[in-house]
């Protein structure tokens, strides 16, 4: 598995998934590994993966295709030996309705289960979610490109 890729911003910082920066390279948005090809807001970087839903995965099972997205709030915090997890994290419809339920086991059964891992290994970093999330989930309404 390859290391998320850190996009710096105007404004802050987006981690992508190692696939979502090279596909955001391939479309001509980024440049080179971390750079925006404009200085894109974090805001704008989080645009292009709701517009192009391609480029989202969920952040707690690495799904895509997910027929809605949620953003769940979370305070930014290190990751001992993984670097660091910045703000909302993304998750899938199926991901969602097991954290609204609070169902943590399953949770990182799911994850485990599609990615032939250990929950264990779920487990670590789904604690570091749930002891940093804060607010309520919001649905990630998808733009499309000819809407204004």
């Amino acid at each position: 598995m390859r290391a998320p890729v850190v996009v710096r911003c105007a404004d802050g910082r987006v981690t992508l998934q190692a696939d979502q920066a090279d596909a955001l390279r391939r479309s001509g948005e980024l440049q080179g590994r971390t750079r925006p090809r404009t200085w894109l807001t974090r805001g704008e970087v989080e645009a292009l993966l709701i517009r192009r839903p391609e480029f989202s995965v969920c952040d707690f099972c690495a799904t895509r295709g997910s027929s809605e997205w949620w953003d769940f709030p979370a305070r930014d915090y290190d990751l001992p030996g993984a670097g660091r997890s910045v703000g909302n994290w993304r998750a899938c419809a199926a991901c969602t309705r097991l954290i609204n339920a609070g169902d943590r086991v399953e949770l990182a059964a799911r994850g485990a289960r599609l990615n032939d891992r250990p929950a264990s290994a779920y487990r670590w970093i789904h604690d570091g979610f749930w002891s940093h999330r804060e607010g309520a989930p919001r649905r990630v309404e998808r733009k499309d490109d000819d809407a204004t």
